[in-house]
């Protein structure tokens, strides 16, 4: 494993902030993965249910590195870290959760072409 950069200023003010959402933006290197790895940990030590957790990451390869980096900055709990392709799979696969979730978008006519 790398060595875990220290926790910055503004990764801390992320990772405490009250806020329902944060947006974190910044280049490649700027510790966006820590700040949430961080948020992660702060909301678990808050008293978060860690079944209540889930990180939506771009690939399987990014939820292995993330679930270590939780690991390695002392998060015990199991949180649930998924790409998102596997959220739609589980979203798909999940009876009636296309109906539930979506109305029919009305038409102005009964043929698609004009």
């Amino acid at each position: 494993m790398s060595e875990i950069p220290p926790c910055t200023s503004k990764i801390a003010e992320a990772a405490e902030s009250q806020a329902a959402r944060l947006k974190i933006q910044g280049a490649a290197g700027t510790g966006k993965t820590l700040a949430l790895a961080y948020r992660v940990k702060h909301l678990v030590e808050s008293g978060v249910d860690a079944s209540d957790i889930l990180v939506v990451v771009m690939s399987r390869n990014s939820q292995q590195r993330f679930a270590d980096l939780l690991d390695e900055i002392g998060v015990e709990q199991e949180i649930s870290v998924k790409p998102v392709h596997e959220i739609f799979v589980d979203t798909l696969s999940t009876p009636h959760a296309i109906e539930s979730t979506c109305s029919p978008i009305p038409r102005k006519s009964s043929s698609w072409r004009t």
